[in-house]
């Protein structure tokens, strides 16, 4: 159970912002800093953070859905939120310049996320 509804929250949460990202990139952009300066710019803020959280989310959904697919999905999580929480905290731990709200949100969902996705993983039957 805890592995469905995990998938979906996290599935759902994904889907959502990389719709925002790919509709409306400049927001997110704000939020984080960046200069959407040019069509490069632009198009790769909603292909990343747009093309690709809606990917990843839609994965988990699988996941959430389809039985067969809910080990990898839980995997999935653990390592692509793993591996931006540990980029996001060892960074986090070596710059001097204020963070926003935002950082301080990624660092928490990416955690929590990984730690409750390794809780089922481990849980889960093979």
């Amino acid at each position: 159970m805890l592995n469905k509804v995990l998938l979906y929250v996290t599935g759902v949460s994904f889907v959502g912002y990389g719709l925002l990202c790919f509709f409306i990139p400049e927001l997110p952009a704000r939020y984080i800093g960046y200069s959407l300066t040019n069509a490069d710019s632009y198009i790769e803020m909603a292909a990343m953070y747009g093309g690709l959280q809606t990917g990843m989310g839609l994965f988990c959904l699988l996941g959430a859905i389809k039985t067969e697919y809910t080990k990898a999905s839980l995997l999935f999580i653990i390592f692509t939120l793993g591996g931006l929480a540990v980029a996001r905290s060892f960074s986090f731990a070596f710059n001097d310049d204020p963070l926003t709200f935002y950082t301080y949100g990624a660092i928490f969902f990416e955690i929590m996320t990984t730690f409750v996705a390794a809780v089922a993983f481990f849980k889960s039957k093979s």
